[in-house]
């Protein structure tokens, strides 16, 4: 009984499993050394939302500091991989995410950016207001980085 509205499609299946791809891919990206080596390397996670992002983190750095309790190799990362993925990565987010839980619980000011796909469904009725709205309790410099500083990042002079 759901359908795709445009480009978008709204089954609960699909839209909670659309960044696997991503998410796969950045944490192949990350516990293969490539920020190791790269560490100027760019990446956004656009259209994907961002819901998946802190625990990502969380569970890439839980096995990180663990796995040397099984005989994992001895060959690590310089840092935890979130680290990486906080320096080299930012993420768009959707109108109906909850901002102030990726923000709280995994301090992922710094990498959530602003982005619309308007006019299309997933871009919201007045996605910039809505927006507002949920980051500006956290300040002015946080308006700053999330409206504007977070996503320049991606595109380097």
């Amino acid at each position: 009984g759901y359908r795709a509205v445009g480009e978008f499609n709204s089954d609960p299946w699909y839209t909670s499993m659309v960044h696997v791809p991503a998410q796969n891919f950045l944490q192949t990206m990350c516990i293969g050394g490539v920020f190791v080596r790269h560490p100027e390397l760019r990446v956004g996670a656009i259209e994907l939302g961002a819901y998946w992002v802190g625990p990502m983190m969380r569970n890439l750095d839980m096995w990180y500091v663990n796995l040397g309790k099984f005989g994992a190799p001895s060959k690590r990362l310089p840092e935890a991989p979130s680290t990486y993925l906080k320096r080299n990565v930012r993420y768009s987010v959707f109108p109906w995410e909850d901002l102030a839980s990726y923000i709280d619980q995994f301090g992922l000011q710094d990498v959530i950016c602003f982005a619309s796909d308007y006019p299309h469904l997933e871009g919201g009725r007045d996605m910039i207001t809505d927006m507002y709205r949920k980051i500006a309790p956290y300040g002015p410099e946080m308006l700053e980085k999330f409206f504007v500083t977070n996503g320049m990042f991606l595109f380097p002079e």
